[in-house]
């Protein structure tokens, strides 16, 4: 007890307060106390390690370094200067690139070696910037040639080659390939998990017992096959770190076997259909996930009780962060699995709390460098190759935390972002440019390489080296990949958090999940093409066509999720015909509003209101600048849509005569602010009015907005079905049908003259009329019941919205429509 009484000490000599767990936990590691003491206080330990973390009141910023987190502006400029560092990436990686293989080198001098792990680190850059390589585009690179190097490259099948591979594999093909070498990594990935890294290696060609099929295994071109004993069975036990006298494996590698798992299960589902082979071995999968989750969330609790009784001693960021997204990533795979195996999984659920307690601690070891320091090796011991002098960058570690927790949950980033900032220092002091002549790899002289200080001449590499290297040397690929593969993520990160900044502000509405229910419940319209041409309905008129069909072609199909079976860069981004804005016109009471709203909810996006008072917030004599404001915010959002609701008084027609030189202004700067949201391209934008004549002719002109669309009264063909909808809800007996038919006549007859003017709430009130008179029909004949029913419409006809100018106006608008 003398060496706890020691350790809870703190430097300066006064005591500290243990914690249960501490104590627990100090008790387990006292080396000749009982061994039967020490394994229950380990179990304690284990158990109460928890709940320490997540109950602690540390103050977030005085666990970070005193880093406060930065404000709205503050994040912006940090994602400017990420996005300067960005715009060059597909440049730096693609001098590393292989023409002639189609893969990638360690090192431009090295053009007749394809570097694997090098290879899968820029196809991981390459999945978290798709936006980025599908526009630059590179004929020279493709993609199908990149898996069959991978595929045919020598192995050595080592615990960190193998899960690596194969992530970048199943991503390249969009799931699991057919190809023999592909199924044996899956095996031994599996395998690590379960045997703890206990692979062995020889030069001879062998399967796995009930994974790899002898004759599958017997054609295999592998320049050193992996030997496999035992087999890779849901009740095989899994070696305890210690018990074989060999030190246990690294976090690291535990973290590229579970992730390679999760990539498998994202692409395929748990019940892959179209392979045979893969599905029965999904099992053996989830076991294996469930392992590594187990295994991470119990070195996560063991480090971070010792964090409780040591402080700050011994703390490893490095195991800490991968451990924690092993738990994160895993656990969150496995939560969707227990309907497909009919049981619940054996791993934990995700803590957010724990989550963000342990990400205080990672980001509070890091070293004012924007690194941390070195932490353990990538792995303690591989019998096929020596790597245990090989340790993690700090960028890896970096990139993993953000994909893994910063996609879901950026907010528990927002308090670090003062650490971000100093890893963006680092990547931006530390790009190396080296002379790309063979002279300068010959001699790997220092003089070889300089920091950037202005833009390189042609022929050179520029990159990033790792900090556990030698600083003579160049840029080498699989650290380049990773600093950019960390880059995008952080860019992603804070496009997040200032979109929920202006959410926010804003009072947008969120969507919980993806639903066309109310767009496909929406009564259509009819839109009159100007010039012709037609997105029809049956019971449209001739040369109209349907406001929903528009929506759906030009909006909602081409911005929809890609779908998950893709490979990179197939198909990334909105297809070529996809519109983002639209002026949407129409009398009052024609649910615009309503319009914008199913469009948002079928995309699954936030839905943001722009009115007139949001513009006026800060009185009338700082319009303009309130105007900046809120585009300046706005301009920051994606994957939202965003209405523009009765802003005329924005983009009134500066002909007019009467029009001060303040509102001709405001037209002015309203039209550059709607050009510049235009530009993006990423949100959907609609502007409501119900007075498009008020407009400027440089706003409804051609090419200022991709479309302009009349929001109309409902179409006769929606209103005949909606009056189905209705009468199925009653029971009309034997006159059911006759009844039908003389409803719908009555709407056919007065459609010209008053019906086609009334707007949906109008509609309702008549429909639910009609049918009320169906109701009572009471063996009532067909004329008298025809009667009564136009009498209702005459009647209601009177007091609708659409009447005198306002019906000549509405007319007058329908040939203006637009696409």
């Amino acid at each position: 007890m003398t060496v706890m009484r020691r350790r809870l000490a703190s430097r300066d000599g006064r005591p500290r307060r243990a914690t249960t767990a501490s104590v627990l936990l100090g008790l387990a590691l006292v080396p000749n106390g009982d061994a039967a003491l020490r394994s229950c206080a380990r179990a304690h330990a284990l158990h109460r390690a928890t709940a320490t973390c997540m109950s602690s009141s540390v103050s977030p910023s005085r666990v970070a370094g005193e880093r406060a987190p930065s404000d709205w502006g503050s994040m912006r400029a940090l994602a400017e200067r990420v996005r300067a560092l960005q715009s060059v990436e597909v440049e730096h990686l693609m001098t590393f690139h292989n023409p002639h293989s189609g893969a990638f080198v360690v090192e431009p001098q090295l053009v007749d070696r394809v570097s694997v792990v090098s290879s899968c680190n820029v196809v991981r850059a390459m999945l978290t910037n798709e936006e980025g390589w599908a526009r630059v585009g590179r004929p020279d690179l493709d993609l199908g040639r990149l898996l069959t190097a991978l595929l045919d490259a020598p192995w050595v099948f080592d615990p960190l080659q193998t899960p690596v591979a194969l992530a970048a594999i199943v991503a390249l093909h969009a799931g699991l390939p057919s190809h023999p070498k592909a199924r044996l990594a899956l095996a031994h990935t599996c395998l690590s998990v379960f045997r703890n890294a206990d692979v062995q290696s020889a030069d001879v060609h062998v399967g796995t017992a009930g994974v790899v099929d002898e004759q599958t295994a017997a054609g295999m071109p592998l320049a050193r096959a992996a030997l496999v004993s035992g087999r890779a069975e849901l009740g095989v036990r899994a070696l305890v770190p210690g018990e074989d006298g060999r030190p246990p494996p690294s976090s690291y590698v535990r973290y590229q076997n579970a992730h390679a798992l999760v990539e498998l299960v994202v692409r395929v589902g748990w019940q892959p259909t179209a392979d045979r082979w893969l599905a029965a071995r999904m099992g053996e999968v989830r076991a294996a996930l469930e392992r590594a989750a187990i295994d991470a969330y119990r070195s996560i609790c063991e480090q971070m009780a010792l964090r409780a009784a040591r402080a700050d001693e011994g703390s490893d960021a490095i195991r800490l962060g991968f451990d924690l997204c092993t738990y994160y990533e895993a656990s969150s795979a496995l939560a969707e699995s227990s309907s497909f195996f009919g049981k619940a999984t054996r791993a934990p659920k995700v803590n957010l709390k724990l989550t963000a307690h342990v990400l205080r601690a990672i980001f509070s070891l890091q070293k004012e460098s924007g690194l941390w320091p070195k932490g353990e090796p990538i792995a303690s011991r591989f019998q096929s190759r020596d790597l245990g002098n090989s340790f993690v960058f700090s960028f890896d570690l970096l990139d993993v935390l953000l994909q893994t927790i910063g996609e879901e949950h950026p907010e528990l980033f927002r308090e670090h972002l003062g650490s971000l900032e100093l890893a963006v220092g680092w990547a931006e002091a530390s790009i190396i440019q080296t002379a790309g002549t063979a002279a300068w790899y010959a001699a790997r002289g220092a003089e070889g390489a300089t920091h950037l200080a202005d833009e390189a001449p042609a022929g050179v590499t520029r990159g990033w080296r790792s900090s556990h290297l030698s600083e003579n040397g160049g840029p080498l690929c699989w650290s380049s990949a990773q600093v950019c593969s960390a880059l995008s993520s952080m860019r992603c990160l804070l496009r997040k958090l200032c979109a929920e900044d202006v959410l926010s502000e804003f009072r947008a509405t969120r969507v919980s999940e993806r639903s066309t229910r109310l767009f496909d419940s929406l009564m259509d319209s009819e839109v009159q093409l100007a010039g012709g041409g037609a997105i029809g309905v049956e019971g449209s008129e001739e040369g109209c066509a349907s406001l929903k069909r528009i929506l759906s072609r030009h909006i909602l199909e081409p911005l929809a999720d890609a779908p998950a079976g893709r490979r990179p860069l197939e198909g990334h981004g909105p297809k070529q015909d996809a519109k983002f804005s639209a002026i949407l016109y129409g009398p009052p009471g024609t649910a615009k509003s309503t319009v914008c709203e199913a469009v948002a909810r079928s995309l699954g996006w936030p839905l943001l209101t722009i009115d007139t008072a949001d513009l006026l917030a800060d009185g009338l004599e700082q319009v303009a600048g309130r105007m900046t404001y809120v585009f300046e915010k706005l301009i920051a959002l994606e994957r939202t849509v965003i209405l523009f609701d009765e802003i005329e008084e924005f983009c009134l027609d500066r002909t007019e005569g009467a029009l001060s030189m303040e509102s001709r202004m405001l037209t002015t700067a309203m039209l550059t602010q709607l050009n510049e949201l235009r530009r993006k391209e990423r949100c959907v934008f609609f502007v409501a009015t119900n007075r498009i004549s008020a407009f400027d002719s440089a706003v409804t002109r051609p090419g200022r907005f991709d479309m302009m669309l009349l929001v109309g009264t409902p179409s006769l063909r929606a209103r005949l079905d909606r009056l189905d909808v209705k009468l199925a809800g009653c029971s009309l007996g034997a006159q059911d049908a006759e009844l039908r038919e003389v409803l719908a006549g009555v709407l056919k007859d007065t459609w010209s003259s008053e019906l086609q003017f009334f707007n949906f709430m109008e509609s309702e009130k008549l429909l639910d009329s009609m049918v009320n008179l169906a109701a009572r029909a009471n063996g009532r004949s067909p004329m008298a019941v025809f009667a009564e029913a136009r009498e209702i419409v005459n009647a209601l006809a009177s007091r609708i919205v659409l009447r005198g100018p306002a019906r000549d106006d509405y007319v007058a608008s329908r040939g203006l429509s637009r696409v």
